[in-house]
């Protein structure tokens, strides 16, 4: 079986450490450890030292790496050890504080105990995190880290499994009496009904070819086989199967998205009625919040999606591709085409000379075409930009 494309995912990560004034047995562990899983909940363990109870009042602070979005008021709660304790929960980057509430909350000394953090958004690769994960409380004050790194896995498409094998025996040029059936599968082994595609069998060893019947197309997932023949000398044969599956993707509210994007772990789209769009993954859409205008084009460089539009002169930016500010260009035009390269963005319209550049995307200055037309789209390469009517 060949695999062909993967994201990476996140594996549990798993720890311990001790200190008299420091937490112990510290773990961190996701409902979803697939890599740009939105939406997913954390649960970080951890065992209060000797001296080192909790009451109402106190807090418990962990640590994630780069690459995590954690909402800034994120819902948490608190379980294991905790007696009647309710929490609350605020974000600073990508460190969680959480407060303990509640008239007769506690956490006795010496005591696991465990919170949840609702509504995180994973980082897009998965891998090499080592020490970047820790706890403490405001009774051990001492950050213990999580001893284990993050380590890669598959992600949301990550292998081909045969459900039926092939026939064991075979008749030289006849079709096979037992069909194979293959599916498409994720990291857990759960098919992956939206995906669509074909499988294509071939003799991996063996003196022989797949002569007939090598494609099947996949169906729910779900691949089955009909009327597949080897032809060749006789001799043991090995079959295998590769395929280039593809997922459909359901964007939000929009229409008409003319530009998608790709920068900092995320893909942003942008629509002609106003509309945006971001994705970790390329298959899980979210709606942005930008201005409302006819956009036409986006890019990415320099930490900073920009986006133009056909409509005056509006523009706008964002650094994380979810939340936007407007920016002006220098002129009103129809502008169609954006793109990054050399620590500049250029914008070209395709009514007239107008052109425009900026090295932040949010404070533009005018430039001029070589002549009026109707300048569809930029590129750059090679230390020039190319524009072309």
């Amino acid at each position: 079986m060949a695999l062909v494309f993967a994201f990476a995912g996140l594996a549990a990560v798993v720890g311990t450490a001790s200190a008299s004034t420091a937490v112990s047995s510290v773990a961190f562990t996701g409902s979803s450890q697939v890599a740009g899983a939105t939406g997913t909940t954390w649960t970080v363990a951890f065992t209060t030292s000797a001296s080192g109870s909790l009451a109402t009042g106190a807090t418990v602070t962990a640590s994630f790496p780069a690459g995590f979005s954690i909402p800034a008021t994120p819902s948490v709660s608190t379980a294991g050890g905790f007696s009647s304790c309710t929490a609350t929960g605020s974000t600073a980057g990508t460190v969680v504080t959480v407060t303990l509430a509640g008239a007769s909350c506690a956490l006795a000394s010496a005591t696991a105990g465990t919170v949840a953090i609702a509504g995180i958004t994973n980082p897009s690769t998965g891998g090499g995190y080592p020490n970047a994960y820790s706890v403490r409380t405001s009774a051990d004050a001492t950050a213990v880290t999580a001893t284990a790194s993050i380590s890669e896995g598959t992600g949301m498409m990550g292998q081909l499994a045969v459900t039926t094998q092939p026939s064991a025996s075979a008749t030289n040029g006849t079709a096979l009496a037992t069909q194979p059936v293959v599916k498409v599968e994720d990291s857990s082994g759960t098919v992956i009904t939206g995906a669509t595609g074909t499988v294509t069998a071939s003799v991996a060893s063996g003196n022989g070819v797949v002569s007939q019947g090598a494609t099947a197309t996949l169906s729910s997932g779900v691949a089955t086989f009909s009327g597949l023949t080897v032809t060749g000398a006789s001799g043991p044969y090995t079959l295998q199967f590769s395929s280039t599956p593809s997922v459909a993707t359901s964007m939000p509210t929009g229409d008409g998205w003319s530009s998608v994007a790709y920068g900092n772990g995320t893909f942003v789209a942008v629509a002609n009625d106003g509309a945006a769009a971001y994705s970790t993954n390329g298959t899980t859409w979210s709606a942005a919040t930008i201005s409302g205008a006819d956009w036409s084009s986006v890019a990415y460089g320099n930490g900073t999606f920009v986006a133009v539009a056909y409509n005056g002169t509006a523009a706008a930016y964002s650094t994380n591709g979810t939340t936007w500010s407007a920016a002006t260009m220098p002129s009103s035009a129809t502008w169609y085409s954006v793109t990054y390269g050399n620590g500049t963005f250029v914008a070209v319209a395709n009514n007239g000379t107008a052109a425009a550049y900026s090295t932040n995307g949010t404070t533009w200055s005018a430039a001029t075409m070589p002549s009026s037309a109707t300048w569809y789209s930029v590129t750059y390469g090679n230390g020039t930009f190319v524009a072309v009517a």
